[in-house]
């Protein structure tokens, strides 16, 4: 070979870019092999999984969404039969794609709220390579997530359930007071199913409470983890009203329903995030009362039960779709804006200094999932009109603004932790839509 032609042979290969990364569903799944067949038993079975990765999903398919591994999460052999249904729980926005024994890809974004799933017709007989991924690029799989692998449909909150803990039966004036029950918390069912409600139950309730009352006062129902979860709390009462809390006191809920009718309530106690079904299931002592005692008022931080937040925060969403898209943002990124339109006629029903004004639909404006540890983390919106912000941390906890810089709320978080922040942009009067801009910033714009 002349030295000219090895010349360019060379030159060629160097040009040549890498192969990239595809889903490659031979290669060893990272989470396992699961063998299951028709009829299987627990159905559903769950697998807890890192999701993530640097490949897009759209690599496999152009219509999927999100980032995976080159490796399946899951490897899942099948005997077949029926309809096989795949779900994923999980505290981010993750995704899911599958490729089929006959080699079709399949794939899902949001099944419900931010959770992925898939229904297999006629389910065939053979492999299937499954992905969790998410849907925001990330550089590894370090997303904590659970994979369902079921017969049936996603497990949906059942008020007619069998409660877990049993049925409670008190009448007004009950003694003692208020009424003890230690209850297990989380499950694989999403109570963002329910407007303004968050966190993952059992299907079934954790108590029923059958409530005999002749008069028109209040109910508190509240609940302290027994460990460190971060609870959440669901009532759906007689007339079928849901009444949800997140954090009343701390990570732990509580709410009042006034006036409380006579009947049956089905009480669910929840985690805020996606339990993984190989850690140890929490405890949590409910509690009912019908007096604004020492214990329920102890139990509150700010006292009495005020400003609305107890009463269900229905006005607020943290599980549904954020109206313009999540920022993944790592340490470092400067400064980031987003264009949302404020307010709306839905009022901000988050207690706290600060928190007011009017948002839409109660889904969020923008969620911002930080990654890194970065000295401030800065919320700032930007309008003509007056504008109120709200913002929900990962730990749980909530932040409100009203006029921090002229008119402009400014919320602003030292020594943030990575996780998702969830922002609404309001306005303080009711029914004024207005365009803002949201600006996230890594210093105090005041």
């Amino acid at each position: 070979m002349s030295r000219t032609l090895l010349l360019g042979v060379l030159l060629s290969v160097a040009a040549a870019p890498a192969a990239l990364a595809q889903p490659n569903p031979d290669a060893a799944p990272t989470a396992g092999t699961v063998t299951l067949a028709a009829g299987f038993s627990p159905d559903p079975h769950a697998v807890d999984l890192m999701a993530g990765g640097p490949v897009e999903a759209a690599d496999a398919d152009p219509t999927c969404a999100g980032y995976v591994g080159a490796a399946p999460s899951v490897a899942l052999d099948y005997g077949g039969g029926g309809t096989l249904h795949l779900f994923v729980r999980s505290s981010s926005d993750t995704v899911l794609l599958v490729r089929t024994p006959g080699g079709d890809w399949l794939c899902n974004d949001d099944e419900e709220a931010l959770n992925p799933g898939l229904r297999v017709e006629d389910a065939e007989s053979g492999r299937y390579a499954v992905w969790v991924g998410t849907f925001s690029d990330t550089a590894s799989a370090d997303t904590p997530a659970t994979l369902y692998v079921s017969a049936r449909e996603a497990p949906a909150l059942d008020p007619a359930g069998t409660p877990s803990a049993g049925t409670v039966t008190l009448a007004a004036g009950f003694s003692p007071d208020p009424h003890e029950v230690t209850v297990t918390v989380g499950g694989p069912a999403s109570a963002g199913t329910l407007s303004g409600c968050s966190g993952f139950v059992d299907a079934a309730p954790s108590v029923v409470l059958a409530y005999d009352t002749h008069s028109a006062g209040p109910l508190y129902v509240y609940a302290r983890a027994e460990g460190d979860d971060d609870l959440t709390l669901v009532v759906i009462g007689p007339d079928g009203t849901a009444h949800c809390n997140d954090d009343a006191a701390g990570l732990d809920p509580g709410l009042v329903i006034e006036p409380a009718e006579a009947g049956r309530y089905a009480v669910w106690v929840g985690t805020y995030s996606s339990r993984a079904r190989t850690e140890a299931p929490g405890q949590a002592t409910l509690f009912f009362s019908g007096t604004e005692g020492p214990t329920a008022e102890a139990f509150f931080e700010d006292g009495p039960f005020e400003d609305g937040v107890y009463e269900g925060g229905e006005d607020i969403s943290l599980f549904a779709a954020p109206a313009h898209g999540t920022l993944t943002l790592d340490a470092g990124f400067g400064a980031r804006e987003v264009t949302v339109e404020a307010g709306g006629a839905d009022a901000v029903s988050v207690s706290g200094s600060g928190c007011a004004g009017y948002i839409m639909n109660g889904q969020p404006d923008v969620n911002v999932l930080y990654r890194g540890e970065g000295d401030v983390l800065a919320f700032h919106a930007a309008s003509d009109d007056d504008a109120t912000l709200v913002v929900n941390l990962p730990d749980g906890s909530w932040r409100c603004s009203d006029d921090e810089l002229g008119r402009d709320p400014v919320v602003v978080i030292e020594a943030p932790e990575g996780g998702l922040y969830n922002a609404w942009v309001g306005t303080y009067s009711q029914g004024s839509a207005a365009t803002a801009t949201l600006h996230i910033l890594e210093r105090d714009p005041r």
